[in-house]
Parts: structure tokens; sequence; C-alpha cells
């Protein structure tokens, strides 16, 4: 079952304080799922955390509201229309 959880230790490198009232605080502001242990402390899954750190990893796609008439430009040639078509 310990692989299933982040350890005391994890928690503390992730969280950057000691006290489990500071880590759920923490946890709450940044939005991690977590449950609390009839001892107080916060549980985390591993599973959680590393999706988190992927999403966090990956690029960000772009975001403008803007249209992109850029891709517009050579409709006509038939290299473009396949690239389109996939």
């Amino acid at each position: 079952m310990s692989n299933l959880l982040l350890t005391k230790e994890e928690l503390i490198e992730l969280c950057g304080v000691t006290r489990p009232s500071l880590q759920i605080k923490w946890l709450t502001a940044n939005a991690w799922r977590f449950s609390v242990a009839a001892n107080g402390h916060p549980r985390v899954a591993r599973d959680h955390f590393a999706q988190r750190l992927v999403f966090a990893v990956l690029p960000e796609k772009h975001k403008s509201s803007e249209p992109r008439f850029d891709r517009l430009n050579n409709m006509n040639d038939p290299k473009r229309q396949l690239a389109l078509i996939r």
C-alpha cells in the first residue's frame, strides 16, 4: 500500500512544510486532490502526483482567440490540401 501514496518525506518536499495542517493548506490552495488520515496527515495518491507533474511539463498550445488566417495561404496547393486532410 505504501507504493500507492506519497511518503511523509515526499509530502514535505512537495509542500515545503513539515506540519500536516500546513501541508493540507498548501494542497488545498494548489488544488491537489488528497484525503486526510485518522492521524491528521494528508494522503496524496502517487498516480495523482505523477499526473500533475506530466501536465506541468507539457508545453502550452496556442491559446489565441484570434483567427489564424495565415493557415489559409496556399489553399490551392495540392500538398497543402493533403496536409489539411490528415
